[in-house]
């Protein structure tokens, strides 16, 4: 492993590769405080490492801390030794780091859950924490243009609209807890400056600095689907339609113009039919476009406390603004229930009145 100053000198400050270039001029325009912290999320993997590389040399000209933050998952016999390996290269790099490691295996604490997707919730609960009890500015992360790609066709297998389409944003929040675990969820900051990088760019400048970047096993396991995408799908899709990593990448940016469009038509209608004791009046939503009242009734339900919405629910609750619906009731889940009733849809706790037919 290379100690802390023959990294500084694997590539001279003085010169900037056209990576770094491009992370500089989006370092500066997020206007970050001489004093502000970013937690950078940091697996020790090529992606992360190329990230965690790059901020640590530009700090010297654009004055930020850094604090990389490691997680041990729990779900191989391994990935304790992965953690100190990432504690070494931190230190190569001359950056602080901290590990983080849950109190129990991630499909123990999120049952009925997938591997992914319990470990996804596990990291994102232990960095928001962190992000938190630091107080730093925003959590960075090392997503790249083939993440990007992928995301775009993983939503699109599941069936997801635009919002779902538009996959990750550079800058934006995540609520934390996203799932019912019973606390209420607060918004992580989070910043992606690698969106528009390829995986190979990353690659390369982690060789020109004599880095040794940690091999996750996991990440050629077909099992997962992403991975599946990775080493499958894109490749195959390259061959019969050549850029289509960059093509999907616009495609998700298009999206997100587009669905912010939505998002804000949605968010009038939903103002205007919402009255003064909560209910949602079904005269406003049902004289817009289908679309925007999807919105309207998504952003009205969140806002009430539903959680884990589904494209069923938001139908099943459109289907209650009709004038046939009156005095119909549907389950939304977590004690909650909608009922209509003389042109409105009301929500209600389950047994706090009568269920109204």
């Amino acid at each position: 492993m290379h100690a802390p100053e023959q990294f500084s000198g694997a590539l001279p400050f003085a010169h900037f590769t056209g990576l770094e270039q491009r992370l500089l001029a989006r370092l500066r325009s997020r206007a970050f405080a001489p004093d502000d912290l970013l937690v950078v999320g940091f697996s020790g993997g090529i992606d992360s490492l190329a990230l965690a590389a790059a901020l640590s040399r530009l700090a010297r000209r654009q004055p930020v801390r850094l604090l990389l933050a490691h997680v041990d998952h729990r779900l191989r016999p391994e990935s304790s030794a992965e953690q100190r390996r990432a504690a070494d290269l931190a230190a190569a790099l001359g950056t602080p780091f901290r590990p983080l490691r849950p109190a129990a295996c991630p499909v123990e604490t999120h049952p009925g859950q997938g591997v992914e997707e319990a470990a996804r919730r596990e990291r994102y609960r232990l960095l928001a924490g962190l992000v938190r009890s630091e107080g730093a500015a925003a959590l960075v992360l090392a997503h790249q243009e083939e993440d990007q790609a992928e995301s775009v066709l993983l939503h699109l297998l599941r069936g997801a609209g635009l919002t779902g389409a538009r996959a990750m944003a550079e800058w934006g929040e995540l609520g934390v807890p996203w799932w019912d675990d019973g606390g209420e969820p607060r918004p992580l900051p989070l910043w992606r400056p690698l969106l528009r990088e390829r995986r190979a760019t990353l690659a390369a400048f982690v060789t020109d600095l004599g880095l040794e970047p940690i091999q996750d096993p996991s990440n050629d396991d077909p099992a997962f689907r992403r991975n599946a995408l990775r080493h499958a799908a894109l490749p195959l899709l390259e061959r019969i339609s050549p850029g289509v990593v960059p093509a999907l990448a616009r495609y998700a940016a298009i999206a997100a113009e587009e669905d912010a469009v939505l998002a804000a038509w949605g968010e009038r209608v939903r103002r205007e039919a919402t009255g003064d004791d909560g209910s949602l009046r079904a005269a406003p939503l049902l004289a817009a476009p289908p679309a925007v009242a999807r919105r309207a009734v998504r952003s009205w339900l969140t806002r009430s406390g539903v959680t884990d919405l589904t494209a069923e629910r938001t139908a099943a609750v459109l289907d209650l603004l009709r004038p046939v619906a009156s005095g119909r009731t549907i389950e939304l889940g977590h004690g909650l229930v909608a009922g209509a009733r003389a042109g409105r849809v009301a929500l209600r706790r389950s047994g706090a009145m009568g269920d109204g037919g």
